[in-house]
């Protein structure tokens, strides 16, 4: 009450997501004598339609202040929200000094997402994840792992996301692994997108690492990476081999070792590419006889 000069009678604008945080804020202010008015929080991903909705009840209801989280506050004060409604019109917003809610955390995590892929020029898709061409620096990953998630920097508030592409990006070289770690939240990513990144073998040594949590890894392209040559066995032996349905290896150098750990995911992929691969013209017999023994392969 001190904080926000409130006074008994006064009515306080608890703008909170369902849960605990509200509860303790909704009884609090009852105990202090003010009036609590509950406000759905506005939407990270639909701000410019939510946002004035709350504005409206604070306004209707004619409210002292307004009391939420901390991570609710940053999103009032965000430039989106700026640009919708600015807060300087608002009464005072007061911070509660709750814990944020995991679920808030993510909506806010998401809001992050999308404001960095719109600043690279991609399209936010809570399935499917592209950032194929856009060339990010070492400073890009380090945002882009801040802004996954308002919790814990990670992966967490995209668990549904089911295809990531990260190809066509040389300057990914050297960095991959700021963001392996994360990907062990993406429990359902089937699609792994990697091809001509140029990557290091730090980075596919980092990759391998996280590569048994994706179990529902179907696709992973790493072609048009030398380094994958000298890597081909515990590549493979860390995937999920029975489920596997692509693992194109082109243009990737590969060494005459490379074969005999093939020989554990063809009879499950339902194509083989290893063209541009020069090692290829002394084991034609060899890749043959590997393709032979397929029971869904399609293409070669």
């Amino acid at each position: 009450m001190e904080r926000g000069g409130l006074q008994a009678g006064d009515h306080v604008a608890l703008v909170f997501p369902p849960g605990i945080d509200l509860s303790a804020a909704f009884y609090g202010c009852l105990y202090a004598g003010c009036v609590p008015i509950t406000v759905r929080p506005p939407h990270p991903q639909n701000i410019s339609t939510t946002l004035p909705t709350v504005k409206m009840i604070v306004e209707v209801s004619h409210s002292a202040c307004v009391m939420t989280t901390a991570v609710i506050c940053k999103l009032l004060r965000s430039k989106e929200a700026m640009a919708t409604i600015s807060i300087r019109n608002w009464p005072p917003v007061l911070d509660s000094g709750f814990a944020a809610s995991a679920e808030s955390e993510r909506d806010v995590g998401w809001g992050r997402v999308c404001v960095f892929l719109k600043r690279l020029g991609k399209k936010a898709d809570s399935r499917s994840l592209s950032l194929a061409h856009c060339d990010p620096k070492a400073t890009d990953l380090l945002e882009l792992e801040s802004r996954r998630c308002a919790a814990g920097g990670s992966l967490r508030c995209l668990p549904s996301v089911g295809e990531l592409d990260l190809s066509c990006n040389k300057l990914l070289a050297g960095g991959l692994s700021r963001l392996t770690f994360h990907l062990a939240h993406v429990t359902h990513l089937e699609r792994l997108d990697l091809h001509l990144c140029c990557l290091t073998r730090d980075d596919l040594e980092a990759l391998i690492q996280v590569l048994p949590s994706l179990t529902a890894l179907t696709e992973l392209d790493v072609s048009s990476n030398k380094e994958v040559g000298g890597v081909v066995h515990p590549l493979v032996s860390a995937l999920p081999v029975t489920q596997m349905r692509r693992l194109p290896f082109n243009s990737c150098y590969l060494s005459n070792e490379s074969f005999t750990a093939l020989a554990l995911a063809v009879p499950y992929l339902r194509r083989v590419d290893i063209s541009w691969c020069k090692v290829v013209g002394g084991h034609l017999a060899p890749c043959w006889m590997l393709c032979s023994h397929q029971s869904s392969a399609s293409s070669v």
